[in-house]
Formats: C-alpha cells, structure tokens, sequence
C-alpha cells in the first residue's frame, strides 16, 4: 500500500519493510541502465550506418559484441579480485 506523492507518478510506499524498498529501487536502477544501454547503442548505431552505410551493420553488431563479452569479463575479474580480497 502507498500513497501518491505530490510529484507526478511517483508512488510512495509506507509501510513496506526496508529489504523490499531496497530492492524495489534497485530493480528501478537496472531497468534505467538497460533502457539508457539500448539508447546509446541505438544511437551509436545510427551514426555509424549513417556515416558508414548500411553494409557496416555486421560489424557494428560484432564490435558491441565482442564490448559486451569484455564488460562481462571485467566484471567478473573485479568481482572475484573483491571477493579474494574479503576472504582474505
């Protein structure tokens, strides 16, 4: 249960344990980076087709491939490097 704030669209919720507000923002934050992740790929597309032409769209779809295995790569370094350092 909740009550409407005075700000538009903006449900504030009284009553709610802590743990679960927690994780009510934080699936608000990963919606917001996945919206803003296809925004700015979108638009870097865009401007590669429209800089390059349509016969680069491959390659366009390989490089953020391969971006998005190194991102998912690091992560993991990092995690385990934190994980190490906490164990130890």
């Amino acid at each position: 249960m909740g009550y409407y704030s005075p700000y538009p669209k903006v449900l504030v919720n009284i009553g709610l344990p802590l743990q679960l507000q927690i994780l009510l923002i934080a699936n608000g934050l990963f919606l917001s980076c996945g919206n803003i992740g296809g925004t700015i790929g979108t638009g870097v597309g865009g401007l590669i087709i429209a800089g390059m032409g349509t016969q680069y769209i491959v390659l366009e779809g390989l490089l953020f491939l391969l971006l998005g295995l190194a991102s998912i790569i690091l992560g993991r370094y990092m995690l385990s490097a934190r994980i190490e350092q906490v164990a130890s």
